[in-house]
């Protein structure tokens, strides 16, 4: 049974004033138990004038906090192929922390933060000396056509023909195999050459 705090203060204060403790209790519905236990509390911590409740509800202690779910973030963020070991070892790095893999990928999943298929981008493509690169190739094919030059511009590929499916059908809890030799068919070597007025291409 919950009893307010005005009923646990008027106990407390009976047992303080050294009076019937027991006959405020009885009035006020309290177990003797209860009110036993509330004063020998306010007899230990020498307060009679604190709730000697115990506070109910609210977040448990937790033993990782948002600031070490947000470094682990950060370093989500610069290096995605990070296994939850690794972030691990990074807490126990960085805060002397050591936690389960468990407790680190419910946080990782709290913060929306799902395994997916990467995306690969290169890390060079707007650099300053690439900048400077590309202007460069500019002014200098700007230089060329105004000399009069003829430009031709060359590139090559390699095409494969090679097709194959990527999912395929095959009993349940069996492995679809598809028996193939280890050599394809040669690729197609595509060589090709573009001016202003003409297009080469040759291939074998």
């Amino acid at each position: 049974m919950l009893y307010d705090d005005a009923t646990i203060k008027r106990v407390l204060r009976a047992a303080r004033n050294v009076q019937d403790w027991r006959g405020v209790a009885a009035i006020n519905n309290v177990n003797r138990r209860t009110a036993y236990r509330w004063i020998d509390a306010a007899r230990e911590s020498e307060d009679w004038i604190a709730s000697p409740r115990k506070p109910r509800g609210g977040r448990c202690n937790a033993k990782i906090t948002d600031a070490h779910v947000d470094y682990l973030i950060a370093i989500l963020d610069e290096n995605c192929y990070l296994t939850l070991d690794k972030m691990v070892d990074a807490l126990e790095a960085r805060f002397s922390l050591k936690v389960s893999r468990q407790t680190i990928k419910h946080h990782i999943d709290g913060r929306m933060y799902t395994m997916k298929q990467p995306h690969r981008d290169n890390n060079y493509r707007n650099l300053d000396c690439n900048k400077l690169l590309r202007r460069d190739y500019v002014v200098n094919q700007l230089a060329y056509k105004a000399a009069g030059k003829t430009m031709f511009y060359v590139d090559e590929t390699n095409f494969n023909l090679w097709c194959s499916r990527r999912r395929d059908r095959s009993l349940k809890s069996k492995r679809a195999v598809d028996k193939n030799t280890a050599s394809k068919d040669s690729n197609i070597h595509v060589v090709a050459c573009s001016m202003v007025k003409r297009f080469l291409a040759r291939h074998r």
